[in-house]
């Protein structure tokens, strides 16, 4: 079955409304001094430590993101490919993230080769059904072929540039 444009476009935003829910940005001590700065709504989306990490010179935060906000600060926006591999599962904690998983699953270290020392991190979670992602209508998780995931690079160019 094809979707119209239209509607392929509304689907892909709900969707990505719905993801970035799920969204992990790790943001690099400058970049947390400067929005800190800026008012304290950002406060509910900290998170003070995750299960087994070790002590940290960042701070980390996982919401929504603002978009109207992306444009003041450096920003890498990670979509692992498949579809069905997650970016948090995968792109955070075994690529690029700061953490990496122990062997014994049971804690996290340090990755030395981290890219949040140069920009904050956004994992995407897409489509709706992979990773920790979800969506609260079944039929946003019949089409998770590369027609839906073909649509989100579209997607994620017009909502930030």
């Amino acid at each position: 079955m094809v979707m119209a444009k239209g509607k392929i476009f509304v689907v892909s935003m709900v969707i990505l409304t719905l993801v970035v829910v799920h969204v992990c940005a790790i943001a690099t001590p400058h970049e947390v001094e400067k929005q800190a700065k800026g008012g304290g709504e950002e406060e509910a989306d900290r998170i003070l430590a995750l299960p087994g990490q070790p002590k940290v010179s960042f701070q980390q935060f996982s919401g929504r993101v603002i978009i109207m906000s992306l444009f003041l600060i450096s920003l890498i926006a990670m979509v692992n490919t498949g579809p069905g591999c997650s970016s948090v599962a995968y792109g955070a904690s075994e690529e690029i993230g700061p953490f990496r998983i122990n062997k014994a699953g049971s804690g996290l270290y340090l990755n030395k080769f981290s890219w949040n020392t140069v920009a904050n991190l956004l994992f995407l979670e897409t489509p709706a059904g992979v990773g920790f992602s979800y969506s609260n209508r079944s039929s946003d998780l019949l089409d998770t072929g590369d027609l839906r995931t073909g649509t989100t690079p579209n997607h994620l160019e017009r909502a930030f540039i």
